[in-house]
């Protein structure tokens, strides 16, 4: 069945019907039945279950309807947030609350539950609407016009009185033209693919904010095309993400994976777990994969019992700083290597290391200027001038927060000053396992 992003599509509706387009046959010939619902006299027409689904993805916005105002509803009953939520489930960027990853999954898990379920009972209509609102959710996770407050928004963009294109605005009303992958599956189960859908809509948030600069300054050229071209990323990224989560829905709800798809999921590489904290230094800004010396990104080097050795993937870090990650509780076992950057810092003469994983349950939200962090710690080492990197295979017992901290002990320098050597150090192929 094909599918075709005409005028009749705007907003949301835009991104569904190109979502359902990447969707595979055996689910686009199961949305080719006739379409049902109350919504359908306040729609454009309607030809086909698939369009419908397209539609619904606008539902989110009706909640001052009484009709549809529950499908804008949270399992506790709160408005469902239009941006990345915060730990009371409301929108982080304009309560001025941090973004909780917890909360994030905990919402995306519901709602994929409810499109499941539907299927389940061969309802397609109100699986129409319950994937809908899933699809807008997802959505909205991840334009930058969504990743910034209202305060932020009027002081950054042109403001309305001048004429001006106001860059972050129109997001999704892009061309059609837009592509995607085919989708694979975020999980076999509620809990697995939920993690998977949110983590991979806060990295994909991320890399949104950062089109902000960019969307500034063709806001005040009122370069309306170049604004365009800069959202089409998070637009096609948006695509695919809805697109997962309908296929991920549909394969859960008839019990049917591909093999090679189930065996991806077993294992999934640190690096491609949203960073959710990291203590302010310089790698909370570097990136993976690398170190950063002198402003400059270095092969992650690192000091070996066999002697220096190169590593392609891995996390940079100071001596004296913490990352956080959330990993959802369904990861048994995290392997990885630590050890010092073979790099003048690792020959200091009073380095006095200690670094440690810990776990923790659910999201660890704790700051701690002197990385003291808590949780159960699951690997430790000490760190000493020249010391040789150490490999750890340790389990997670489904932790859902693994923090990784480095602590520098201080020493006495001259005339009684209290100081610190602070080496650069490198966590190197790390590896979560199902």
């Amino acid at each position: 069945m094909e599918f075709l992003c005409d005028e009749r599509f705007s907003s949301h509706a835009r991104l569904g019907i190109q979502a359902m387009a990447l969707l595979p046959e055996w689910e686009q010939k199961l949305l080719s039945s006739p379409p049902q619902g109350e919504e359908l006299p306040l729609l454009p027409e309607c030809r086909n279950s698939g369009e419908q689904l397209a539609y619904d993805c606008l539902l989110m916005d009706w909640l001052y309807d009484p009709r549809f105002r529950h499908l804008a509803l949270a399992e506790n009953g709160k408005l469902l947030p239009h941006m990345l939520p915060d730990r009371n489930g409301d929108g982080a960027y304009q309560s001025g609350n941090p973004v909780d990853p917890e909360i994030c999954t905990k919402l995306t898990a519901y709602l994929l539950k409810r499109a499941v379920s539907e299927l389940q009972n061969g309802n397609i209509p109100d699986f129409c609407r319950r994937a809908g609102v899933l699809g807008h959710f997802l959505q909205d996770l991840l334009p930058p016009s969504h990743n910034l407050g209202s305060v932020e928004r009027y002081q950054l963009f042109p403001h309305p009185e001048t004429g001006r294109f106001g860059g972050a605005s129109s997001g999704y009303e892009i061309a059609s033209d837009l592509g995607g992958k085919v989708p694979v599956i975020a999980g076999t189960d509620i809990a697995t693919a939920a993690f998977h859908l949110s983590n991979t809509a806060l990295k994909y948030a991320r890399a949104s904010r950062s089109l902000i600069p960019q969307l500034m300054e063709a806001g005040y050229a009122q370069d309306r095309d170049r604004c365009r071209e800069i959202l089409r990323l998070p637009a096609r990224q948006a695509v695919e993400l809805t697109a997962q989560a309908w296929h991920t829905a549909f394969s859960i709800a008839y019990n049917r994976f591909d093999a090679s798809e189930v065996e991806a999921l077993k294992q999934m590489p640190l690096t491609e777990i949203y960073c959710a904290y990291h203590h302010p230094d310089i790698y909370a800004h570097c990136g993976t994969d690398a170190f950063c010396f002198a402003g400059k990104r270095e092969k992650l080097r690192l000091l070996t019992s066999d002697g220096e050795k190169d590593f392609s993937s891995g996390f940079g870090l100071t001596g004296h700083s913490g990352m956080k990650f959330f990993t959802g509780g369904i990861f048994s076992r995290l392997r990885f290597t630590v050890g010092l950057a073979a790099h003048e810092t690792s020959f200091l003469p009073h380095i006095d290391l200690d670094f440690s994983v810990a776990a923790a349950p659910g999201w660890h939200e704790q700051f701690s200027l002197d990385m003291e962090y808590g949780g159960t710690r699951k690997a430790e080492c000490r760190f000493t001038p020249g010391s040789a990197a150490k490999t750890f295979d340790i389990p997670t017992d489904g932790a859902g927060t693994l923090i990784f901290a480095s602590r520098a002990a201080p020493y006495t320098a001259e005339r009684g000053m209290t100081a610190f050597d602070i080496p650069h150090i490198g966590i190197v192929e790390p590896v979560l396992y199902m």
